[in-house]
């Protein structure tokens, strides 16, 4: 019986990595398109906007596995005035989440299938589960997401010291965390994220990110206010640049 649980959590395990490597795929094909492949959708409070239009992301080689046919895709760029290491930290926090972002209401690590926190500092494939606040008012519900999440140092990076993270929720993984009635359970279709040192210090981050939030929103109302998926990275520069909330930060990344 032990040996037969082994086995199954091995092949568990090999299941979420290789959605992390199609996760990674898809992440250097995005980022290695230029910002005229995206359509410009404005900047503010220094955060660069843009949208890559549903069909249009479809062809891409590595899109269709992912990327839905009715959802777009947006892409962010800022600058934050924190070193990488603080930036992924960050994004590597499940429970103490809610530190940095300002929509998140709590998470939890459903399946450390490789080392997470201090004991991956290589890499890390995990399942992870995340609830979020409601939006406008309550007209739209809270959601939460069960995805595999992963990150590690890009060691064909362009810059020395670069690292990513990817996001994606298969289907089958809806089932590992029972469903909240208060809650709307939704997809994260695609989340990447670079963290490449900035070369007037700090770190240039990108976020790529498309999520399918389920429930009653039709995909026409999400794409217009899809871009403002793309605050999270003002949540991010304002708790990185700010002494105490980065320090809290900090201290948590590292138990």
């Amino acid at each position: 019986l032990v040996h037969l649980r082994l086995l199954f959590f091995a092949s568990t395990m090999a299941e979420h990595a290789a959605v992390a490597e199609d996760a990674y795929k898809l992440l250097d094909e995005l980022h290695g398109k230029p910002d005229s492949f995206f359509k410009f959708e404005g900047e503010k409070d220094g955060v660069t906007r843009y949208r890559l239009r549903a069909k249009k992301a479809q062809q891409l080689e590595h899109g269709p596995a992912m990327l839905s046919k009715s959802f777009d895709l947006y892409k962010g760029t800022v600058h934050i005035k924190a070193p990488v290491h603080h930036c992924v930290g960050a994004v590597r926090l499940v429970e103490e989440r809610s530190l940095w972002d300002s929509l998140c209401e709590g998470g939890m690590l459903v399946d450390p299938c490789e080392g997470h926190g201090r004991e991956a500092e290589l890499g890390a494939v995990s399942v992870v589960y995340h609830r979020f606040s409601a939006l406008l008012h309550g007209v739209v519900s809270g959601r939460d997401f069960v995805y595999v999440s992963a990150q590690r140092e890009h060691s064909a990076a362009e810059v020395e010291g670069t690292w990513i993270s990817v996001g994606h929720s298969p289907e089958a993984l809806s089932t590992l965390v029972p469903p909240d009635d208060s809650l709307t359970r939704g997809r994260i279709l695609f989340a990447g994220i670079v963290m490449a040192p900035h070369d007037q210090g700090g770190t240039h981050v990108t976020l790529y990110t498309s999520t399918d939030p389920r429930g009653r929103v039709p995909a026409m109302a999400v794409n217009m206010g899809g871009v403002k998926c793309l605050d999270n990275l003002l949540d991010m520069r304002r708790a990185l640049e700010h002494p105490e909330t980065s320090k809290a930060v900090q201290a948590a990344a590292a138990k």
